[in-house]
């Protein structure tokens, strides 16, 4: 469904990327650990269109992204067409980017009004059925700030899942909630997955990547060091790397 071969992403003399291999497969949980400066956001946000990769190729169901063949020679996409595939690609931020003078069910559905053109209407009528699914109909005409920051997040995967994306991408979705907020999140993820949705989520949250995830890899210094499935990634990592990262949080699984 969605392919990464040799991705590098430099900001300066940082090279945050150093040639990144990765593949999610159709209707697959992939996740994605690391510590803190590993690569993780700036790889998602290259998969997700959001910043040009400097070399390497990105693929969305074997088509390539970002460039065009013209007169012979790969050139970069025009806008129109990044615009477009970006609509297939949803993306929910570690901070929730809501509109603040919009509501709940007006910063769902800005996206089938100012990207697809639907009547408000119809787009209307989409947005109340995704807010519905991640269970906030009941607050559709509520401001950003009359939300709490686990309905502020729920608000933001809804306006995602309206554009009906190929793929779901989530870049540490609950790290600026409270912990008691964390779990309606993780649920309504968690309920996507269920439901057979691609996804990409980078996140902290250990006990859920392993429940929920097909794939576990791990992120260091802008290369992925391991990819493998949840047991075995928490119970016998084979990378050094992995290892002391699952020793320093306690969640190395040994016999």
């Amino acid at each position: 469904m969605l392919a990464a071969s040799g991705v590098r992403k430099s900001y300066g003399r940082d090279e945050v990327l150093r040639g990144v291999d990765i593949e999610v497969a159709r209707g697959e949980v992939k996740v994605i650990l690391g510590a803190s400066g590993s690569g993780k956001s700036t790889l998602l946000r290259c998969l997700a269109l959001l910043e040009p990769v400097d070399a390497g190729e990105l693929y969305l169901e074997g088509t390539r992204l970002g460039v065009k063949q013209k007169r012979g020679r790969l050139v970069p996409a025009p806008d129109r067409e990044l615009c477009r595939h970006r609509s297939e690609l949803g993306m929910v931020f570690q901070r929730f980017n809501l509109f603040p003078h919009l509501t709940a069910i007006e910063n769902a559905m800005v996206g089938l009004v100012e990207v697809r053109g639907l009547k408000r209407r119809d787009a209307r009528e989409q947005a109340l059925a995704l807010l519905d699914r991640v269970g906030l109909s009941a607050r559709a005409n509520a401001y950003p700030s009359e939300l709490s920051g686990g309905q502020q997040q729920r608000v933001a995967i809804a306006r995602a899942l309206v554009m009906h994306p190929k793929v779901m991408m989530f870049d540490e979705p609950t790290s600026a909630l409270d912990a008691e907020l964390v779990r309606e999140v993780l649920d309504v993820i968690e309920l996507l997955a269920d439901g057979g949705m691609t996804m990409v989520v980078v996140t902290h949250e250990l006990s859920f990547a392993r429940r929920v995830g097909d794939r576990v890899a791990m992120m260091d210094a802008g290369v992925l060091v391991e990819e493998a499935d949840p047991d075995s990634f928490f119970e016998s990592p084979q990378h050094k790397r992995s290892r002391s990262f699952l020793e320093a949080i306690g969640h190395l699984d040994t016999q």
